[in-house]
């Protein structure tokens, strides 16, 4: 009684996006108002109006995710959300200690080593707690065999949407669009304005990589044929030859280039943490970039490369002032350029996205659409892949 009574506001995402965290977000209010005495509320809010409050650091209490992207075997993007300026996932947690031993991780290339270092960095974060995990969601996921065949599994917990599937996924009837039936999905299709997981996972359908990861998580030529290690912060790419963007134009070096300096001089918090370590990007000929990072990155060809999306200068460079726009996130596309395997015929921010096979691409598909349904619940979901309305569905929770 002696005490100022305290009033806390927890802030976190709608039921039909991510039912469990919804949940889970409401049984915590709860055992602070019942056994604290907390005037505890919760906030339900979207994508996009939530994670602009993570960012400017607007909340008392926020329930964040960790997806399990194929990337993040390699350790380098979860150590880093805890350091003192790279910390999106805990912007006010800060611990020289800490901050040293993962810049010490992501410089050490011998394997044994790093694993110390990053155990070494795990402690820390048991002992500090700068966030409380309440729960791991199981990567649940069914699919559809009767219409199709030829399923390539991925790592992580979107195991079928990704290229590879796309590419060897083997109609057995008369249906030639594979459909991904679920609850994640992108919220933008545009490479400026991504916050989540949906929206990256929508964004490498558009437009390439350099770098895509395969089945098991190792780094594949994909825009770059080739990569050469110069010295630890040195690193050479050969960019494909003969590509074009949906609109027909040429893929230059000057893209990748022109890519990164846009990314670093407008700020983008999802991907801050690719290319923060990049000190130059260099044209070195027809077709050769040399990126050189401010310190060495063991994870630049398996993270950073393989996130990190090329841009079409003639489309993106001057836009804002174009557009009257305070930040290229803001812009609304309608044509959604880029030069990836599909393009956008219908994209719908609620419910669909209808992707069609981009003809002048270097992959071949055996598909000649891929369509992204989103449901409000699994029991719809995993009815259309019973039906055979959809191919598959992934991230089911219990």
């Amino acid at each position: 009684d002696e005490f100022e009574p305290v009033e806390i506001e927890i802030q976190s995402y709608t039921r039909s996006l991510l039912p469990q965290r919804y949940e889970w977000t409401f049984l915590f209010r709860d055992q602070w108002v019942e056994k604290l005495g907390v005037d505890a509320n919760v906030t339900i809010g979207e994508v996009n109006k939530i994670f602009g409050n993570w960012v400017d650091v607007n909340y008392d209490v926020n329930m964040a995710g960790w997806s399990g992207k194929p990337s993040r075997i390699e350790p380098t993007t979860f150590l880093n959300a805890f350091t003192t300026d790279g910390g999106l996932y805990t912007p006010n947690y800060s611990n020289p200690d800490y901050d040293d031993l993962v810049s010490e991780f992501q410089r050490e290339t011998d394997r044994d080593r790093r694993q110390e270092l990053a155990y070494e960095a795990q402690q820390i974060l048991a002992e500090d707690q700068p966030v409380v995990f309440l729960f791991a969601a199981d990567a649940l996921t069914a699919t559809n065999t009767a219409n199709w065949s030829d399923y390539t599994n991925q790592i992580g917990d979107q195991n079928f949407t990704h290229i590879w599937n796309l590419q060897s996924m083997q109609p057995t009837g008369d249906v030639q669009a594979a459909v991904k039936a679920g609850n994640l999905f992108p919220a933008t299709l545009n490479p400026m304005a991504p916050t989540k997981s949906g929206d990256l996972m929508g964004l490498k359908m558009l437009y390439d990589r350099l770098v895509r990861l395969g089945p098991k998580g190792q780094p594949q030529p994909w825009a770059a044929t080739d990569w050469d290690a110069v010295d630890p912060q040195t690193v050479d790419v050969t960019l494909r030859e003969g590509m074009t963007w949906h609109d027909g134009e040429a893929v230059t070096p000057e893209d990748v280039k022109f890519t990164i300096e846009y990314l670093q001089e407008w700020k983008v918090p999802y991907m801050q943490s690719f290319y923060t370590d990049i000190e130059s990007v260099e044209v070195t000929g027809s077709n050769g970039v040399r990126f050189t990072l401010s310190q060495p990155r063991a994870s630049f060809i398996g993270v950073d490369l393989s996130l990190l999306f090329i841009m079409p200068q003639h489309i993106w460079d001057g836009l804002p002032e174009r557009e009257g726009l305070e930040h290229p996130r803001e812009y609304q596309d309608t044509e959604y350029i880029g030069s990836g395997p599909f393009t956008v015929q219908d994209f719908s921010q609620s419910d669909r996205v209808v992707w069609q096979v981009y003809d002048d691409h270097f992959a071949d598909f055996d598909i000649n659409a891929f369509i992204w349904n989103k449901y409000g619940g699994k029991a719809a979901a995993l009815g259309d892949v019973e039906s055979g309305d959809a191919s598959f569905v992934e991230s089911l929770q219990a």
